[in-house]
């Protein structure tokens, strides 16, 4: 288990870099119009179905699992990892609710509780992992 985890020691300057890039490129793409986009989704503009809200709220859980999996990995370097755990949700949470709103502000878009709760569902899959890759590291023989 240690030299899985080994492969993940990154300084603490690069982990931050590398979230800063991850929130930079991500926040683009949660607030930015449909119609006239910065960045591509590489997803055609269409009118709104159950297939395509599912589709974009699978993406959300998705892109905020990996949000709150990057922030836990720059926390857990300067702060305890519970508390690692504490102010990682209070941030994707905020972020979450935030961005929803945000949305509002785009002429195109809107606040969607599904999009909302899949963000919710990513961050807590994302302390899920965080916390049982935590259990499997103390209770290896080899840690």
């Amino acid at each position: 288990m240690r030299h899985i985890l080994k492969r993940f020691d990154v300084p603490a300057v690069s982990r931050w870099l590398i979230l800063i890039a991850w929130m930079s490129v991500f926040l683009i793409y949660l607030l930015q119009s449909e119609a006239h986009p910065l960045l591509s989704t590489g997803i055609p503009p269409g009118p709104p179905t159950l297939a395509r809200d599912a589709f974009f709220s699978t993406i959300h859980l998705l892109a905020y699992v990996v949000t709150t999996l990057l922030w836990v990995w720059v926390l857990i370097t300067r702060l305890p990892f519970t508390r690692a755990l504490g102010v990682t949700f209070v941030l994707v949470i905020s972020m979450g609710f935030l961005t929803e709103v945000g949305q509002t502000l785009t002429p195109d878009r809107h606040f969607q509780l599904i999009d909302l709760a899949a963000n919710t569902g990513g961050l807590c899959i994302g302390l899920g992992m965080w916390w049982g890759l935590n259990k499997l590291k103390t209770l290896s023989p080899l840690s």
